[in-house]
């Protein structure tokens, strides 16, 4: 099966702290990988080396799509602008060479269409979440990179989150996501990869644990 993406023996340094430690894995166009592990393991840092915002210092990777079909949520994003949201996702159509007329179904499928002239910055944890979602998508894209994605939706937009997520992937878009909430993660992924004080613990199919959430804990636990 092709590759979406390939790490080799990737290392990363803050100063004297080695953030990731020798990671290596590859992940299968139209999977969804979770990548699973503590705070401040190195999930975070992993997914800026993949979108190109940080360099590490040593190790190679491959990315199989133009820069232009990734889209991407990252942990913690400020998107308190004044602008409303209309002019924000107008931007990355432009800046993505996307007509907006051919954004109009995915503003719909988020039920974002109502909102469209509020102002970022009056929006709900909830509400910027979806916009930053239909930032990720309005590119079209091969690859998206959703770190942390579930944090500010409530339950029923969690199991739509989830549900978007899969017919994506059954029309072949490669999905790389981290999160601490299992139980969705495992309803979810197709695979999943566990990080530990920036070393790979391994990497399985989901259908081969019978519960992710202890087989999470226990790998951590022997790490």
């Amino acid at each position: 099966m092709d590759k979406s993406i390939e790490l080799d023996s990737v290392e990363k340094f803050y100063g004297d702290f080695h953030v990731l430690k020798g990671i290596s894995f590859s992940i299968d166009k139209g999977s969804i990988f979770a990548y699973l592990g503590p705070n401040g393991a190195g999930k975070t840092t992993t997914i800026r080396i993949l979108l190109g915002l940080l360099k590490p210092h040593s190790g190679n990777i491959r990315i199989n799509a133009s820069r232009k079909k990734i889209g991407f949520i990252l942990e913690n994003e400020d998107l308190s602008y004044r602008m409303d949201v209309e002019n924000y996702l107008k931007f990355f159509a432009e800046l993505y060479g996307v007509k907006w007329t051919k954004s109009i179904q995915l503003l719909e499928s988020l039920e974002l269409e109502g909102i469209l002239k509020k102002p970022m910055s009056q929006l709900s944890k909830g509400l910027k979440k979806r916009v930053a979602f239909a930032r990720a998508l309005i590119c079209e894209p091969e690859i998206l990179f959703l770190d942390e994605p579930l944090e500010g939706f409530d339950p029923e937009w969690q199991v739509k989150f989830i549900e978007i997520l899969k017919s994506l992937a059954d029309k072949g878009i490669t999905v790389f996501i981290t999160s601490h909430q299992l139980l969705y993660i495992e309803r979810l992924a197709t695979d999943f990869g566990i990080i530990n004080n920036g070393r790979l613990l391994g990497q399985w199919k989901i259908k081969e644990v019978e519960n992710l959430e202890k087989f999470y804990l226990e790998a951590i636990k022997n790490a």
